[in-house]
């Protein structure tokens, strides 16, 4: 198998439905969870239900990730709140995981941005799919920047609910901070900046030197990475596994050819 025994350690948050980590091992790679951020849902405030109990009047709502979708289905239920799925109302997201989520809430999407880019997002919603005057609703994280809000609300009404929060992990296993510390390993994953941020604390603490066999997926968080002083070795455009783990393969047999032919 092309991955087999490279050594490869996830920082994405833990998920029991991990369809990244069975592609990878199928393909014969090791993979060492090593989640470094965690995602809970806000506490709910009378803005929060005040929003929410209009959920029905809006025409688009719009996720950008697979936490997103999960945490705010999860506080319609604690709300007591029912989501009419008619035509009037939407749904768009942000990536094929996010979408996935979607359907897991019985939910198909209407749109699916090609690209883990916001500016992109935008662009494609505004050109023909977005009309003006539509009461837009944005389920996002607390880290979640304006991008979308400012690009969208140059034509529509945009509303922006926070759903859920996200925060470093305090415990960090330490076969794995061993592991890092000696540079034993073959590609450190990354899916956002907020994990790679909590990954330079960890760096800190821990005194980790050698980060230089990155991966990671979508142009946000790669920038997030070079602003920080480092260089992606891979940038997968699309979050869904199965893309990204045909760039890993592609990536290392790649290197191996360059190997060999040198």
């Amino acid at each position: 198998m092309s991955l087999q025994n490279k050594i490869i350690i996830s920082t994405k948050s833990f998920s029991n439905d991990d369809k990244f980590k069975d592609f990878l091992e199928n393909k014969g790679a090791i993979v060492y969870n090593f989640p470094l951020i965690e995602t809970v849902k806000v506490e709910i405030t009378q803005n929060l239900i005040e929003t929410l109990k209009e959920i029905n009047s809006f025409n688009w709502i719009i996720f950008t990730s697979k936490n997103g979708v999960e945490k705010f289905f999860s506080l319609l239920n604690d709300l007591n709140i029912k989501l009419l799925t008619t035509r009037f109302t939407k749904f768009a997201a942000i990536g094929n995981r996010t979408a996935d989520e979607l359907e897991k809430n019985s939910i198909e999407a209407n749109f699916i941005s090609t690209e883990m880019n916001s500016e992109k997002f935008v662009l494609e919603m505004s050109d023909e799919i977005l009309c003006k005057g539509d009461k837009v609703l944005l389920a996002l994280g607390n880290l979640a920047n304006d991008t979308l809000e400012n690009g969208l609300k140059q034509t529509t009404e945009v509303h922006r609910i926070n759903v859920y929060k996200t925060h470093s992990t305090i415990n960090h296993q330490p076969d794995i901070i061993d592991r890092l510390i000696a540079d034993n390993y073959d590609l450190l994953i990354f899916t956002s900046p907020s994990g790679f941020e909590s990954f330079l604390s960890v760096c800190d603490k821990y005194s980790i030197r050698n980060i230089n066999k990155i991966a990671c997926i979508g142009n946000t968080t790669a920038q997030a990475i070079i602003n920080s002083g480092y260089k992606p070795k891979l940038i997968s455009p699309k979050s869904d596994a199965e893309t990204f783990v045909d760039s890993i393969e592609t990536y290392f047999n790649d290197n191996f050819a360059n190997f060999i032919n040198n």
